[in-house]
Parts: structure tokens; sequence; C-alpha cells
């Protein structure tokens, strides 16, 4: 976790003031609840935005729809990665949606909620110096890793990630938001949706892979720089999946080779992209390297399903 701890003070140094709130600008947003979320019971903390790039003590879900420019049929919901203490929202989700948007997609980019982070003397963080100072102590220690998973698992991230204390709620408004867009299907005229997801973004995708009902079940996945521990097998009724992820990647790059075979040991339609000049967290950024090309490869894959 030394590693998540690096990531976060990088991003602190760099990101130094308060955002003005003109990301949400741009496409409808929509509440996934009507009045505040649950599951916080009387610890409410106000939602920090630094830079207009990236969010924490997120605690009241929403939507933030860009429609496709030449619209066919297909949508996504874009899941933003950030450890389940952050939300890369901008990176991850809002330049994510617009790409998506510009081949056709209707993008639906999910704020979902996140682990309060709340300081040694009881108040919430609101800068990300703070933020740091909190996953480095407080937070840490909330992860509840199984004592009965074998030791070499342990220090997995994808099982200590999914094992936060509100990473369930983070699941709950994956598994919310799909069925809000498939009940307005026909208003955005959706014929396919599916999700793609970064980082803890594409652990939520795949709790949403793994576990859904028949209105939940997305049609496709795209699962950016994210994986599942062992054992792992793929549902019965498992979706075409696209997997792309740095070689080197300084999370577990080995989790996301898992899903993979467990996806093409059953057959089920699969397509993987590493890219060895990539780091963690690219997102939507270009850099002139070959995993700019991964939001062509990832649609391609999907005309060749005819889901694009």
């Amino acid at each position: 976790m030394n590693r998540i701890i690096g990531i976060i003070s990088a991003a602190a140094l760099v990101l130094g003031c308060q955002g003005s709130g003109e990301i949400f600008t741009e496409g409808e947003l929509v509440n996934l609840y009507e009045e505040d979320s649950p599951g916080y019971g009387d610890v409410r903390v106000p939602e920090v935005n630094i830079a207009d790039k990236v969010l924490f003590n997120v605690q009241n879900p929403t939507l933030q729809i860009f429609p496709a420019q030449n619209p066919n049929g297909t949508a996504a919901l874009v899941v933003p990665g950030g450890g389940f203490c952050m939300l890369s929202y901008s990176g991850e989700g809002v330049e994510v949606a617009k790409e998506l948007s510009a081949r056709g997609i209707t993008a639906f980019v999910l704020k979902y909620r996140l682990n309060p982070m709340i300081m040694e003397d009881g108040k919430p963080a609101s800068n990300l110096a703070e933020l740091v100072k909190v996953y480095s102590t407080t937070y840490l220690k909330d992860l509840a890793v199984a004592e009965t998973l074998p030791e070499k698992k342990e220090d997995r991230i994808s099982y200590q990630a999914l094992h936060t204390p509100c990473s369930p709620l983070a699941f709950e408004d994956a598994d919310n938001a799909i069925r809000y867009i498939r009940s307005h299907a026909k208003e955005y005229g959706i014929k396919n949706l599916g999700m793609v997801g970064f980082s803890a973004g594409a652990m939520i995708t795949l709790n949403q892979v793994l576990y859904h009902d028949e209105e939940t079940r997305p049609d496709f996945a795209g699962v950016i720089y994210g994986g599942w521990y062992e054992p792992l097998e793929a549902p019965e009724d498992a979706m075409p999946l696209f997997l792309s992820s740095p070689v080197n990647d300084v999370f577990a790059p080995e989790e996301s080779w898992w899903v993979y075979k467990a996806w093409r040991s059953a057959g089920v339609p699969v397509e993987m992209h590493d890219f060895s000049k990539a780091e963690h967290g690219y997102g939507a950024e270009k850099d002139g390297t070959s995993k700019d090309s991964w939001i062509d490869l990832f649609c391609s894959f999907l005309k060749d399903y005819k889901l694009l």
C-alpha cells in the first residue's frame, strides 16, 4: 500500500488548489438518490474538489451524462478510480466520456460513494495533504483482510481494496446507476449498455460483471488497469470483456491476467492489451505512446461483437 501513498502524494504536489466545479457544467447531472444517500449515519462531510481533477469525501453519488455526437445505440457507464478514497474524476471520468461520445457512445460518468477521510482530531480532510495523512494512518488500519486468506495473497491490491469499509456502497451505486440507465433506455436511445472502469473503478466493474441480476447485467465491460484475486471463474452469463493495463503496473498486473485466463477458459470473448510504455492512471491522457490507442482498440472490440 506504500505505492498508493506515493501516487496520492505526487498528486498532492501537482494539484494544490480547490476546483471551481466547472467540471460538472457539461451534460446532464442526475442524483442517484433523491435525498442524502444512506450508509454513513451521522458522519456527513463536505465533498472536496481539487483543481477540477480529483474528488474525495464523496457521499452523494451522481451520474453525469455525455450524449453521443452521432448515437449508435451503445452506452457505457464510466467508473473512475482512486482507491475507494478519492476519484480521478476528470482524467478517468469526464475525459474518457468525451472520447466515447465522439465515437457514438452515450457515456454516463459515475461519481460513487467513497470512504470519508476523517483526521485523528475528528475533522474531515479538506485538501490532498490531509488526505495523504489520513490514508497513511487510519484508512490503512480500516482495511479488512480476512485471516483465512493465504499469506501470499494478503498484500494483493484487489483483495484489500475490495474490503475497504465503504466499497459495498460503491458497488451499490454502480448497480443503481445501471438500473437508472436501463429504466431510461428509450429516452437515451440505448440498445447496448456496458461499463468501463479504471483501477478501483475497474474492480467495481468486475464486481458488477461477477455479481448481478438480469436487469443489472452489463452487455460488455472494459477493465482498465484493474483485476481480481484468485480463485476466479467467469460467470455463466459472462459478457465480452476488454482489458488494458501497463505491462509493469505498480498494482499487481498479474491480477488482470487472471481475469483474462478465466474468460478464455470459459470460451467467452475477451481481449487484452498491455502496454510497455504506460503507467498506472493513464485514463484518456495522450502522450504519443502506443497506449494512446486503447480507446480505439476498445471500440474495435465492441464492433467485432456487434456491440457498437
